[in-house]
């Protein structure tokens, strides 16, 4: 999906690695479309959800908040781009705290300085005023 992206707009990788599927670990818990299509829910929101900012994903973790995985804000810049010609995260930064890089942090995602999308990575016991999590506010369904 990121090199689909590319091909619409600006991207930028703060990652090391060059193919960012093989990047992510996929433990067998993890929501994937290896099963089959699936549907998440989410806020209605330009910017991740306020009221988890200045939490890491280990916070989450411990409040056992359901969050976004990378493939899915990755998918999700995507379809809201095409739906609206706009980006999200213009302001602050989303956590992706549903994934992991291999190296066990976890990525994050926003759209930089009105010019590209850019996907990195922090700490999992990271806290920034400007990282906020998106919550799954409903479980994924087949589709």
């Amino acid at each position: 999906m990121f090199e689909t992206l590319t091909s619409r707009f600006r991207t930028w990788k703060r990652c090391e690695w060059e193919d960012i599927d093989k990047a992510l670990d996929q433990d067998k818990e993890a929501r994937t479309t290896t099963n089959g299509p699936y549907v998440i829910w989410l806020r209605d929101r330009v910017e991740a959800d306020e009221e988890l900012r200045s939490l890491s994903a280990d916070d989450l973790v411990q409040r056992c908040t359901n969050c976004i995985t990378e493939a899915e804000r990755i998918a999700l810049e995507g379809w809201f781009h095409w739906k609206t010609g706009g980006h999200l995260d213009i302001k602050n930064v989303t956590l992706s705290a549903g994934s992991r890089w291999l190296d066990g942090s976890v990525p994050v995602s926003n759209w930089i300085a009105n010019s590209e999308f850019c996907v990195g990575g922090c700490r999992v016991d990271g806290r920034f005023d400007s990282f906020r999590a998106r919550e799954v506010v409903s479980l994924p369904k087949a589709v």
